[in-house]
């Protein structure tokens, strides 16, 4: 009976996912990039490739895009106190539309952006009717020239848990 038990924990194990990290940069090799050689170009193609728990480290640079965050990740900046340039990560929309972050999943956390012109939030977190919104964490990240900085939004749902810092 104890061998039995060991096997099918032993198969269990196996089977049970770890974290992993996905690694963006704009440029590669990115000198500037502690986390590693990239695995991915822009940080949608990062989040799309995710599993939940993972980490999304992004390489510094400027990313112009718009990034739907639908699943349980974290998304950080590879030097998220950095104030020279070299060392910065940007999002920046060059045509003033959307949103930078919007955040569709709960256990989202944000963390050590620049965000730049995006005309609706530079993050948006929404709980639409029925939903609920929680453990969504955004910090160490400034928003300039966009619509809203964060926008918080529970149109008949809920969100709790919210942390801005």
């Amino acid at each position: 009976m104890l061998v039995a038990t060991a096997a099918l924990l032993a198969a269990g194990a196996a089977g049970t996912a770890v974290a992993q990290d996905q690694i963006v940069s704009d440029t590669q090799p990115n000198p500037n990039c502690d986390a590693g050689t990239a695995t991915h170009d822009d940080i949608q193609d990062a989040v799309d490739a995710a599993s939940a728990g993972d980490t999304i480290v992004v390489c510094p640079g400027e990313y112009q895009e718009s990034v739907v965050v639908d699943k349980s990740v974290r998304i950080v900046a590879d030097k998220p106190g950095a104030t020279a340039a070299a060392d910065r990560t940007v999002l920046r929309d060059v045509d003033g539309n959307g949103t930078a972050f919007d955040v569709q999943a709960n256990g989202v956390s944000i963390e050590g952006f620049s965000i730049d012109n995006y005309s609706t939030a530079g993050v948006n977190v929404a709980a639409p009717s029925g939903v609920s919104g929680t453990d969504v964490n955004v910090n160490r990240s400034a928003v300039e020239d966009s619509g809203t900085g964060i926008a918080l939004s529970a149109d008949g749902g809920s969100l709790s848990g919210v942390t801005l810092d």
